[in-house]
């Protein structure tokens, strides 16, 4: 009877739940957090205190959730993280994250809620809400639909001030003093006796500390960067050359084509004759398609040069190509 008596209201409702479809048990799993996968390929020296914060020796690293593509969405990201982690914004590079369950977008799905994005009533933000539990289990990471701050806006606050949390609580190791003796700023930690730390030297250290549960964030009232125009991190890079893009990859025996296809939306190709572009410099297939051909060589131009020498008879659209025509 007595084991009985230790059910309590919390419990029952947790059981009831979990007959009705298992929503609450859904729901704590929701709640725990994936993996870092950061974790698995650190070297000698590198601290990933959070999925999104890494500290090495050449200084602090923010891992973006989110594809840059010109909205300038890491300059945001990582001064959500500066804000926290009290550093200047310059001293934060950025570098976008790998394939993980842990970047998974929140918010991606919420669009999808039969509610107008003006209404805020109740149902409405409930049923937005719970939009993120289904984006977690998709590990959906997703950049797209204006969502990358709204999803961001929490999470980089949050792991900046994880970060800076374990890095007092490293310091206050470190120096024998107290957590509340401390103070933060630039990238380093000081103690009341005058002793500072970088960030830098205590990164080892604080890999070690347990983060915290819920870390407190700054209040609005003590920002010193979100509110304010800052200079995009991406453009130095952009504006020299150095940026790095996906056509700019290239892997041992990389290989490159160009598409050519029927001129006409939805028409075939009866045939083509690719004898002289078979037999130029480079050229390694000439590959078939419904509506054209891909042409395969060792570098993009020989691959274009190739398939301009190619004849083809095209099959004609059913529709008018004329405006005469269609009149």
């Amino acid at each position: 009877m007595s084991r009985v008596k230790k059910y309590t209201r919390r419990t029952v409702l947790l059981g009831s739940a979990a007959i009705a479809g298992g929503v609450v048990f859904g729901y704590w799993q929701y709640k725990r957090p994936h993996a870092n996968p950061l974790l698995g390929d650190l070297k000698p020296g590198e601290a990933a205190l959070t999925p999104y914060v890494k500290l090495d020796a050449s200084g602090i690293t923010l891992i973006a959730p989110r594809a840059e593509m010109g909205q300038g969405v890491h300059t945001t990201l990582a001064t959500l993280v500066a804000e926290e982690l009290d550093v200047d914004l310059n001293q934060l590079s950025v570098t976008h994250g790998l394939a993980s369950k842990a970047y998974f977008n929140s918010v991606i799905l919420e669009e999808a809620v039969p509610y107008a994005p003006t209404d805020t009533s109740r149902a409405a933000e409930r049923a937005r809400h719970f939009t993120r539990i289904p984006a977690k289990f998709l590990s959906m990471q997703v950049t797209g639909g204006s969502t990358s701050v709204v999803d961001g806006f929490e999470k980089m606050r949050l792991a900046g001030a994880a970060a800076r949390e374990a890095l007092l609580l490293a310091a206050s190791e470190a120096l024998d003093v107290s957590v509340s003796s401390l103070a933060t700023g630039s990238g380093s930690i000081s103690a009341s006796d005058g002793r500072t730390l970088s960030y830098v030297q205590l990164a080892e250290r604080a890999s070690q500390v347990e983060l915290p549960v819920a870390p407190k964030l700054k209040p609005r009232s003590e920002w010193r960067l979100l509110g304010q125009s800052q200079a995009r991190v991406d453009i130095p890079a952009k504006s020299t050359g150095a940026a790095e893009f996906a056509i700019d990859t290239r892997l041992p025996g990389m290989l490159f084509a160009t598409l050519v296809r029927n001129p006409h939306l939805g028409a075939g190709m009866r045939s083509f004759n690719a004898d002289v572009a078979q037999s130029m410099r480079g050229v390694h297939a000439i590959v078939p398609l419904t509506d054209g051909v891909a042409v395969v060589a060792d570098n993009t131009w020989r691959a274009i040069k190739a398939a301009r020498t190619i004849e083809f008879d095209w099959a004609r659209a059913e529709y008018p190509l004329t405006t005469e025509g269609i009149v």
